[in-house]
């Protein structure tokens, strides 16, 4: 695994959290804007970025005389917008899931939301297993129940008589397809971009993928009827721009270092979201989040350390056959 994915997979921890943070931040001062506006904006800016970096090189190239590969036949070549079709299938399920969200929120409390959002990590695993032919062993097995276990353990509410658990049997079920969808599509993603068209650069992606989001999220703007972009403030600008740089990191980590690694970054951002309320809005951190805390990690060092077992196994095998040749 490349170190700039498991860096990338860090950054994508804090951003994920500095999101979530600016996010309750809004839905306290009442500035809610509905999610499909949101992502369009989102998108437009990750797209917007993509295309700025994927250019840089070019116009460097360019003011330093040497021929670019934009020109001619090697632009459509580069571009290919023929598999753009693709990308509108995680587009889809990505738009589904986001909707899901909010009347999975009105049936439930978001203690028992987040709860039940810890189900994306068995099923992406189940799915990263059965689809893309990812290595399951006792260690990695392991280190999967013990991060579920940690982050639904993290994200219990205890009274004094019982544990508070708030939903109902719709809910349990919009859950159930938004954890699927979310599963499907990031599996879907790490497919296209790490597998299908692995040689094709992730900047041309990112904006193969936000310009099919932003159709399918403009459909949605269409079936509600709502007038968009009318309720804006300048905290939604930096929701923008953190949720479009996490965006990015995602592309990286999904295409570098796969979905298994984005879940436990995922997961690890929950307990840094807490963390950040805790500064931010002064939120008590109960003792269940003290030891998912550490079973958190404890799963995040039992996967790093088959990470490296790995690549140690790698390293060996290509040494032998290259003895093997000489």
């Amino acid at each position: 695994m490349q170190v700039k994915a498991i860096f990338s997979a860090i950054l994508l921890s804090i951003f994920l959290s500095l999101e979530s943070v600016l996010i309750r931040f809004i839905n306290v001062k009442k500035h809610t804007v509905p999610s499909e506006q949101m992502v369009i904006l989102i998108d437009v800016f990750k797209c917007v970025v993509s295309f700025l970096l994927f250019c840089y090189p070019y116009i460097v190239n360019r003011l330093n005389n040497y021929t670019s590969i934009s020109q001619g036949e090697g632009c459509s070549a580069v571009w290919n917008w023929s598999n753009i079709y693709y990308y509108f299938v995680p587009a889809i399920i990505y738009t589904t899931s986001n909707n899901i969200t909010y009347l999975a929120l009105n049936e439930m409390t978001p203690s028992m939301y987040t709860l039940l959002m810890n189900l994306k990590i068995p099923i992406t695993a189940f799915l990263a297993y059965l689809f893309l032919s990812y290595k399951m062993n006792f260690r990695l097995v392991t280190s999967f129940i013990v991060l579920f276990a940690s982050t639904v353990l993290a994200s219990l509410h205890f009274t004094t008589e019982k544990v508070s658990l708030n939903v109902s049997i719709r809910g349990i079920c919009l859950m159930i397809v938004y954890t699927g969808c979310s599963s499907i599509g990031s599996i879907f993603m790490e497919y296209i971009t790490k597998v299908k068209f692995q040689q094709q650069d992730i900047y041309i992606q990112n904006i193969k993928f936000s310009i099919c989001s932003i159709l399918c999220n403009i459909v949605v703007i269409c079936i509600r009827g709502q007038l968009p972009f009318t309720n804006f403030h300048l905290i939604h600008l930096v929701v923008i721009v953190t949720g479009g740089i996490y965006g990015l990191i995602t592309a990286i980590v999904i295409k570098f270092g796969g979905s298994i690694l984005k879940t436990y970054s995922v997961s690890s951002s929950i307990f840094l979201s807490a963390l950040f309320s805790y500064f931010v809005f002064g939120s008590v951190l109960e003792w269940n989040f003290i030891v998912g805390s550490f079973c958190c990690l404890f799963a995040v060092h039992l996967y790093s350390n088959e990470i490296r077992s790995e690549r140690k196994r790698n390293e060996e095998i290509v040494e032998i056959v290259g003895q093997e040749v000489v």
